[in-house]
């Protein structure tokens, strides 16, 4: 575990983490003062829960100035504070109330271990995902890299890794999904624009039938910048064009969050890419549909999905991957390759980050 992986648990740029921060730890001084005197008694315990669950719960919505932010001081009165809670009742009950003391470190170990996974183990635990559809339009099979939310505001050894992991596949086409750079200001921007050209240029980052981007949400203007350099297009409004065997129709940022989307139709393999997916919600005639924008919700509970999807489209769709939609088309959700920035933690739980790897085939029927 590196230092500046560390970091990136603890950081934040404004007054609220800090106030959160001092106030949760006051709160478990007062725990441990109210437990000290009377280790015996179990009700002291639930008293003490509760004090800390309310706490804990209730000052982010005091003190953040978006839901990110909300999220973020959540996580640290989880993984932080509320270990912290659990070890001490722990400590101070193991000597009269073992079983409840055991209890306590039971549920500090197995939040513990969630939290190393979500903050410091799956953000990096890139996946490349293979799916295969076939095409009676194609003479010759085709490969797409489907590249969605980088989404970073440090270009560095993981993401030149994922760039990497994609010029080793070998692709005939590259689709950018949006989302690039998340940075806060114009210094930082161009800092951080020049470390992605470069970081293209070092990896031979293009491929056959070029490469091509839509807008996503944390863009501005200048986005196009990013990529002039290669080979391909970016689409700045909903534009189709012909790429080898196929059409490539790509969405500007509104229209893909756009579910009465009108696009006309292709007699070629028609592929739909945009940054939103909810434009696949919307009855136009395409072959394949391609999408980010999610993060497949960054954490999924086991048998509910993404808690957070921010799109209209099914959780079941959301949490990404390949959906056959009962009209016949293809819908690829990529769960991307980064994370949301600035006020939000940065964590995945059971839902890695994403490279999608699509593989046409010719249907000879």
């Amino acid at each position: 575990m590196s230092l500046s992986t560390i970091a990136v648990l603890f950081s934040g740029d404004n007054s609220a983490v800090a106030v959160y921060l001092l106030l949760i730890l006051a709160c478990l001084v007062a725990v441990f003062l109210i437990l000290r005197n009377r280790p015996q008694d179990a009700r002291r315990y639930l008293f003490a829960e509760v004090i800390y669950g309310t706490v804990a719960g209730a000052l982010p919505f005091a003190l953040a100035h978006d839901f990110f932010e909300i999220i973020q001081l959540l996580a640290y009165g989880c993984f932080l504070g509320g270990v912290a809670f659990l070890i001490i009742c722990g400590c101070l009950a193991r000597k009269k109330l073992k079983m409840m003391a055991s209890m306590f470190f039971a549920i500090a170990w197995v939040v513990s271990v969630v939290g190393i996974d979500a903050f410091l183990l799956e953000p990096t635990a890139l996946e490349l995902t293979h799916f295969t559809i076939k095409n009676d339009k194609l003479s010759k099979p085709l490969k797409i890299a489907v590249a969605a939310d980088l989404q970073t505001d440090n270009i560095g050894a993981y993401e030149r890794g994922a760039l990497k992991k994609i010029m080793d596949e070998k692709p005939d086409l590259i689709l950018l999904a949006g989302d690039y750079l998340q940075v806060w200001s114009y210094d930082e921007l161009n800092d951080q624009t020049k470390k992605l050209k470069q970081a293209l240029k070092d990896t031979g980052f293009g491929a056959p039938l070029g490469v091509y981007a839509v807008m996503g949400n944390v863009e501005d203007a200048s986005w196009p910048t990013l990529f002039s350099d290669l080979k391909g297009k970016c689409f700045e409004k909903t534009e189709s064009i012909a790429v080898g065997e196929v059409t490539l129709t790509g969405l500007g940022f509104n229209d893909s969050f756009n579910d009465q989307l009108k696009i006309a139709p292709s007699r070629r393999m028609h592929i739909v890419f945009g940054h939103g997916p909810d434009f696949s919600l919307s009855r136009f005639d395409a072959d394949l549909l391609i999408a980010g924008h999610t993060h497949g919700g960054q954490v999924q509970i086991p048998g509910i999905g993404p808690i957070f999807t921010f799109s209209k489209v099914p959780r079941a769709w959301a949490q990404g991957g390949l959906i056959q939609m009962d009209d016949g088309r293809t819908l690829i959700i990529s769960r991307g390759i980064g994370l949301e920035r600035h006020h939000a933690p940065r964590l995945r739980f059971l839902c890695r980050p994403q490279i999608v790897i699509v593989d046409v085939l010719p249907d000879k029927k």
